[in-house]
């Protein structure tokens, strides 16, 4: 089983691709060719990677040293250029404003310090007219996808804390998860300045 999961995780940028395949195609319907990149939350540089073999210039930024030196790695192994890596977190950007086309975000926001002030750095390093698109779980539904297993929608985390320890999970993993669903996330996108969420 560990070896499955450690040669999924070596080739996770070719499992990115179909994801790359939609974004394209979503994006030219809005007559959009977004060429510079953010991918906030770049974990180990799958997506990164993924995105720069499609030929788009990339940035990653990721909290992780050990996430930058492994997408850094991988960048390498895939004999690409066109995708840098940086230490760092979205709380504060270390980018000028309006330096991106396109922001990519996948099960990241959920885990930041504050989100409002990562909305907001996103919004200032986007270019004006520039896309951001975040996927974050859904916690209207009965599911915790970290813990996978059921879960109340939007279950106090007084109440998650016990139920987590009695199904065996980590009770302490709550405190580093914000619960996000689609009205949480309208209103921190409208407040950042995003319109057309």
């Amino acid at each position: 089983v560990i070896a499955k999961r450690v040669a999924s995780y070596w080739q996770q940028e070719d499992q990115y691709r179909e994801k790359i395949r939609f974004i394209q195609h979503t994006l030219a319907g809005l007559d959009a060719r977004p060429q510079k990149v953010l991918d906030l939350g770049s974990s180990a540089g799958g997506l990164s990677v993924a995105l720069a073999l499609a030929g788009l210039d990339v940035e990653g930024v990721e909290p992780s040293p050990a996430g930058v030196a492994a997408a850094e790695l991988r960048a390498k192994r895939r004999g690409v250029t066109n995708a840098r890596f940086q230490v760092g977190v979205g709380e504060a950007l270390p980018f000028p404003d309006a330096q991106f086309d396109l922001i990519l975000s996948f099960a990241v926001l959920e885990h930041v310090q504050d989100t409002q002030q990562v909305v907001r750095e996103s919004f200032r390093v986007l270019k004006p007219g520039g896309y951001a698109m975040f996927e974050v779980p859904n916690y209207m539904y009965p599911m915790e996808p970290h813990y996978k297993i059921a879960w109340l929608p939007m279950m106090p985390k007084r109440l998650g804390k016990l139920y987590a320890k009695a199904r065996g999970a980590n009770p302490d993993f709550l405190d580093e998860l914000n619960y996000m669903n689609i009205w949480i996330v309208r209103r921190l996108f409208g407040r950042a300045g995003f319109v057309d969420l």
